[in-house]
């Protein structure tokens, strides 16, 4: 199979200056950045996950080149919404989000937790683009390419923001264990 390189799947670089959430909505929406996903952190974009290199036939393949897409943070965060969406299922009080649910904080960082959830009441209506609030929860679980100083200070702007409690968690079954957290309840 003959892989494509990196640079003919995402053509436009990213960005080195701060910019509004205008202006990373609008360069999320180029061509040449559809199947990556970014967040918006301190006005500056930070890559989320990228579209991997794809073979000929046009399938998308994992490799070496793009260390993105880890299959237990992957497992752990699916986990957390089957258990959240059984409980909506009976209990329809709000809205879980995956890996590409943006939240809108006050401060102006895009935030895309692994899973997110917010109440109805908070959200009464489903928007189109990002929730514009924090989540009331966020969880984030670790990728092998993940920085734990960049998730602490995700999950730090998401309870400055009001989130109810935000955390991360390691994707080693010998530490599973919460970061950071706050509960409100």
């Amino acid at each position: 199979m003959t892989l494509q390189s990196p640079e003919t799947v995402n053509t436009t670089p990213i960005p080195n200056q701060p910019m509004t959430v205008e202006e990373f909505w609008e360069w999320c929406e180029l061509p040449t950045q559809r199947g990556n996903l970014y967040e918006l952190i301190d006005g500056y974009v930070v890559i989320k996950a990228t579209q991997s290199p794809v073979d000929a036939s046009g399938l998308t393949m994992m490799s070496e080149v793009n260390p993105v897409g880890s299959f237990t943070p992957s497992r752990i965060a699916e986990e957390i919404v089957f258990a959240l969406m059984l409980y909506l299922r009976q209990n329809p009080i709000g809205y879980v989000t995956v890996a590409d649910g943006s939240y809108r904080l006050p401060s102006g960082i895009m935030f895309m937790p692994d899973v997110g959830y917010i109440t109805k009441a908070r959200l009464p209506q489903v928007p189109v683009r990002e929730v514009p609030v924090p989540p009331d929860f966020a969880v984030e679980v670790m990728s092998p390419h993940d920085s734990k100083r960049a998730l602490r200070r995700k999950a730090e702007a998401c309870l400055a923001a009001g989130s109810l409690w935000c955390g991360w968690f390691s994707p080693i079954p010998s530490r599973w264990k919460c970061i950071i957290a706050r509960m409100m309840w």
